[in-house]
């Protein structure tokens, strides 16, 4: 029997949205169902029929009911048997779980008149192994029903009909071959390069894992063989969610598998892979608190949490007192009684969350939580109080709205310890008093890993000045030339203007000056004698000091008294106080040498690394000058980005390998 859109499935999900009474007490044990459509997309010609499949997660029902959305689009059977119709078009299968008809996954079809082409893909299309290491392969065949692959690896190593590939025991490239079932002359190639063991190898823990749309996942990348340990991380998929320099990954919201690379730093042919398998988080609304007592015409400001949505827009309604705004702050009538505030999800209307509010003058009990509002950082810890008043027992019970996704409480101790999750996001915290279980408070708690604004200046217009203290000849041949058309470039970039989201207002400018040529010997004390050389400097050269001057200091090696790769700061020359940033050149330090692995330029490693380490002292001095404006965990828009190379930036045509920043905007490190 074939099944339409139309009455079955809105009888359906109309039954699941019907009337519920409010105001007893009822426990509901929630199931978490899922349901997922294979194949996901296929193409058909016009009256051909394809097999389909639901599996059904969460539940012992496994059963599914098959609609078309498309009046026209085709039929299907109650197993899943679609047959297309005699028109071409882009159709959509639906199969809602039989549990919990609100729980649909979607396939898309695309009918054409005439046979649809076959194609193959596999991914990942490259891959770097070590010989005899593995990987998995993945096929998609597209144009046909029959979606089965032959593999072959016709070059040497091997692959089971899994896709799973052995390197062999020699170095070189290789290939895996996909050939589909249904037409073995359509092929998909992979590339594998395969090279012998090195001492240096990467794993990554957990290495495979699921999580919620949304969610995080904290990774921990181990090195071994060399010790530089660090690693710089990266996605294989586009849009396949985010991962930043800790190593924190926040899946997509969309459901899928994906790759998340960490790339060691001695040696960037060494990496390892963690797949995530990213399955749709439920959907849910809680509104907190979830009970209260008020006297009359007293306030209380509400807060609804949406889960599994993109959109988290509320529309709140009562059946009494009055909403002062949109965001859920409600007055209490002058009556008495009992009235119940409602919480609606905008972009799915069936989510529905009740408080229910006592107003009575006899309210004594009153609790207050300390500190209140929260700023976190994610994973971060606060104490708090809860001071409760109008009753001889004032303790209170500790409660986290969002349930262990919002975070963890320790009541054990006094404060009371709220560590918060992984993943950036709004929680709650309640304190309820134990004498009177109706009177509780709300800590709201923002849990962040983007900047900060401090409130000091910053530095949108800055003048660059080059001071190169030392022999000139004991400079990289290239470091001077390379500075100087860098910072005279950098102007008017798209990389600049990820500084813009945090000028209030303005935009990032930046011009290159002049160089100033001391060749004395710095000596081993350089960074002590810093802001005298400076001062020193724009005196010897007849100027004044540039009140949005930045002053950059090269020296030939990195001095014995420095512990760091380069840094910036402030200083004041007669009365004027200007920028500085000291960047020696890593010559004599191998640790602040950056190999290049996008192969951008043909400069020495020295002077491409001194670039780099400008890009990050100048970024962070626009936006952090005096260590009073927008900082972070991992302290400023370079520090949480360091080392993080993704492609090369292109200035005014010349290519250069510098670091991402981190941007608030994408909430991520980007570079442009």
């Amino acid at each position: 029997m074939s099944v339409r859109v139309g009455a079955l499935l809105a009888a359906l999900l109309l039954g699941a949205c019907g009337p519920s009474a409010v105001g007893g007490p009822s426990e509901v044990t929630p199931r978490v169902i899922t349901i997922g459509v294979a194949p996901p997309r296929t193409a058909l010609q016009v009256g051909k029929a394809a097999q389909f499949t639901a599996t059904v997660t969460g539940s012992l029902d496994k059963a599914a009911i098959w609609s078309v959305r498309e009046a026209g689009g085709g039929s299907v059977t109650g197993e899943g048997l679609y047959t297309a119709p005699s028109s071409a078009g882009v159709f959509h299968l639906a199969a809602a779980s039989h549990a919990d008809p609100k729980q649909i996954a979607e396939a898309e079809i695309i009918v054409t008149s005439v046979a649809p082409e076959i194609s193959v893909s596999v991914d990942p299309a490259r891959v770097t192994l070590v010989a005899g290491e593995t990987a998995r392969f993945h096929a998609t065949v597209t144009g046909s029903s029959d979606g089965a692959i032959s593999w072959s690896a016709p070059d040497g190593g091997t692959i089971d009909s899994a896709g799973l590939f052995t390197a062999p025991k020699a170095a070189g490239t290789f290939r895996v071959v996909a050939s589909a079932h249904a037409d073995p002359g359509k092929t998909a190639t992979a590339t594998v390069d395969v090279s012998l063991p090195s001492a240096i190898t990467v794993s990554i823990s957990p290495a495979a894992f699921t999580v919620q749309t949304g969610a995080a996942q904290a990774l921990a990348a181990t090195v071994t063989g060399t010790d530089d340990t660090v690693v710089s991380w990266s996605l294989q998929e586009t849009g396949g969610g985010t991962v930043n320099v800790a190593g924190i990954y926040v899946a997509p919201q969309i459901a899928g598998i994906f790759h998340i690379v960490a790339t060691s730093h001695a040696d960037p042919t060494r990496t390892a892979v963690a797949v995530a398998t990213v399955v749709a988080a439920p959907r849910s609304i809680a509104i907190a608190p979830a009970t209260a007592k008020v006297a009359p015409g007293g306030t209380i400001q509400f807060q609804a949490t949406v889960n599994g949505l993109n959109d988290g827009q509320v529309r709140y309604a009562a059946d009494g007192g009055s909403f002062e705004s949109a965001t859920g702050f409600w007055r209490a009538p002058p009556s008495e009684g009992t009235f119940h505030v409602t919480a609606q999800s905008v972009a799915d209307p069936t989510l529905q969350a009740t408080a229910v509010v006592t107003v009575t003058r006899s309210t004594t009990v009153t609790v207050k939580i300390q500190p209140n509002p929260i700023l976190l950082t994610p994973g971060d810890v606060a104490w708090l109080v809860a001071d409760v008043t109008g009753a001889t027992d004032r303790s209170v019970t500790w409660s986290i709205q969002e349930g262990p996704g919002g975070g963890t409480i320790d009541q054990s101790v006094s404060p009371a310890q709220y560590r918060s999750p992984a993943i950036d996001g709004i929680y709650h915290i309640v304190a309820t008093s134990k004498a009177d279980p109706t009177a509780s408070d709300v800590a709201i708690v923002t849990s962040s890993w983007n900047l900060r604004d401090g409130g000091g200046p910053v530095a949108a217009d800055v003048h660059a000045y080059a001071i190169w203290w030392g022999d000139p000849a004991s400079f990289p041949s290239d470091e001077k030339s390379a500075v100087e058309a860098f910072l005279g470039t950098i102007g008017g970039s798209s990389y600049l203007t990820i500084a813009d989201q945090y000028l209030r207002g303005t935009k990032a400018t930046v011009s290159f000056s002049s160089s100033l040529i001391d060749s004395s010997t710095p000596g081993n004390g350089a960074v002590s004698f810093l802001t005298q050389e400076i001062c020193g400097q724009i005196a010897a050269s007849g100027q004044k000091p540039d009140p949005l001057g930045m002053y950059f200091v090269f020296t030939p090696s990195v001095p014995p008294d420095m512990t760091v790769c380069a840094f910036h700061g402030s200083t004041n020359c007669a009365g004027t106080t200007v920028l500085y940033a000291f960047v020696p050149s890593p010559t004599n330090y191998a640790s602040c040498n950056y190999v290049q692995s996008l192969r951008c330029n043909s400069h020495s490693v020295p002077t491409q690394s001194v670039v780099n380490y400008v890009a990050h002292e100048l970024m962070e001095a626009i936006t952090d000058p005096f260590g009073n404006a927008w900082t972070g965990p991992g302290n400023e828009i370079g520090d949480k980005c360091n080392a993080v190379f993704d492609h090369c930036v292109s200035l005014a045509g010349a290519k250069w390998q510098i670091q991402e920043e981190w941007s608030n905007a994408a909430h991520a490190c980007v570079q442009e």
